[in-house]
């Protein structure tokens, strides 16, 4: 695996940016005591956050671009 960390340290800007705001976005909801929820159906597709509010399900995909 490799070690996003370091490339960051090391100054190296092509990098998977969708990874990083997938992690920002987890540590907001995280902060808000919200639960994380993830879902991959390799037939019907990906979502990176489901959340649920009283009555209402808020779906996230997050991307970089």
């Amino acid at each position: 695996m490799k070690n996003l960390q370091f490339d960051l340290l090391q100054g190296n800007l092509h990098i998977n940016h969708g990874s990083i705001l997938e992690n920002v976005f987890a540590q907001e909801l995280a902060s808000k005591n919200i639960d994380l929820t993830y879902y991959d159906q390799k037939k019907l597709g990906e979502l990176d956050f489901v959340v649920q509010d009283q009555n209402r399900i808020h779906i996230f995909e997050i991307k970089s671009g």
